[in-house]
């Protein structure tokens, strides 16, 4: 099926094909969760929301609101070891199924939908939210919503987030093989998703300092889906984030990290 794919889109006028490319990228694989996702997510009283279909969050604990985010093809079990360290340490954790994901209703979703979906849930808990926890794109679509002034809090913390929607465009183009005329398109109409030109979104502009709140960047070295020196590149856009660096785990296991598990906590505590 890959092969025929790849014939149609060499074939295809470029319009065509990226429109295509676009079409086939908007649908996440969604995978079977492993006996600690649900071991987790039994612990957890479940919150329904509606943001054009059913949407499903998870809470623990009781305290100053804190909302977690999980990346493109995530879902809310892999924050959980984070949401119930944070329920453990006095707040209320919780972590959203985006459209699409996990058990929200959806088939496709694109980067729209987690920026909406993101303040859906913040406009159904009704009240401040203390901090956002975010992983990979979900980091990325927290600092959009953010900078589209859908969201605020007193904290924002990044992992393993890209500075701009570069990965997926890439993984596109490798399981493709689409032309890069094919790519320059689809960047567009990814940019209109955040409302800003993809030279600027590339650099970073997401993560732009607004004058509100603090922010916590955690990657790791051996990362190979978001380079770590894209916090480097971050840092430029707000200078006075903290940024922690690990060398031991991969783009997913650094959410089970003991440098997460204890530095996001200390973080939040205002330490």
């Amino acid at each position: 099926m890959l092969k025929i794919i790849r014939a149609l889109l060499r074939f295809l006028p470029t319009a065509i094909a990226a429109n295509l490319t676009i079409f086939f990228a908007m649908f996440p694989r969604k995978f079977p969760l492993n006996d600690r996702g649900r071991e987790a997510l039994a612990q957890a009283s479940i919150i329904n929301f509606n943001r054009k279909g059913r949407r499903v969050a998870y809470s623990w604990g009781d305290g100053p609101l804190v909302i977690l985010v999980h990346g493109w093809e995530g879902c809310a079990a892999q924050m959980a070891p984070i949401a119930m360290r944070l329920a453990d340490q006095g707040y209320q954790a919780v972590a959203l199924d985006v459209r699409g994901h996990g058990e929200s209703e959806g088939k496709r979703t694109n980067f729209w939908d987690f920026q909406e979906d993101i303040a859906g849930l913040t406009q159904h808990m009704d009240r401040p939210v203390h901090a956002y926890v975010c992983h990979s794109a979900g980091g990325l679509l927290m600092m959009a919503a953010r900078y589209r002034k859908l969201i605020k809090a007193n904290y924002y913390v990044a992992l393993a987030s890209p500075r701009g929607p570069y990965p997926p465009l890439d993984i596109i183009k490798k399981m493709l093989k689409v032309t890069q005329p094919v790519i320059d398109r689809c960047q567009v109409y990814v940019a209109k998703q955040f409302d800003c030109p993809w030279p600027e979104l590339l650099a970073g502009e997401m993560f732009q300092y607004q004058d509100q709140g603090k922010c916590l960047l955690i990657y790791d070295e051996n990362d190979k889906l978001v380079d770590h020196t894209d916090a480097d590149k971050i840092l430029k856009y707000w200078p006075e984030a903290r940024l922690i660096k690990t060398n031991n785990y991969n783009h997913s296991s650094l959410l089970w990290s003991p440098e997460v598990l204890d530095e996001v906590p200390n973080f939040l505590s205002g330490a």
